[in-house]
């Protein structure tokens, strides 16, 4: 959930590649790294804010992404269209 929220600030995410964090690479908008892996969290962390370019392409893309993939509206509508077709 905090990498959700980090991304709908437009802050992108460093986190370990477990399945639910996939997305991040898939849309550009964080780094994963191996699980466990402290010292490559670490050094990703410094890449990353060591490159002002790289750090604002990736926090537009979380932003973009939380708008198009997680909307509020969007949610209601499939949440209705559920209901509507049981």
């Amino acid at each position: 959930l905090f990498v959700l929220e980090a991304l709908s600030c437009g802050l992108p995410v460093v986190a370990f590649d477990i399945p639910a964090n996939k997305f991040l690479t898939e849309h550009q908008c964080g780094i994963t790294v191996t699980k466990g892996s402290g010292r490559a969290m670490k050094d990703e962390l410094i890449l990353l804010l060591s490159s002002p370019e790289i750090l604002e392409k990736m926090s537009i893309n979380a932003r973009k992404l939380v708008l198009e993939k997680f909307d509020d509206q969007l949610f209601y509508d499939k949440y209705f269209n559920l209901y509507k077709n049981l």
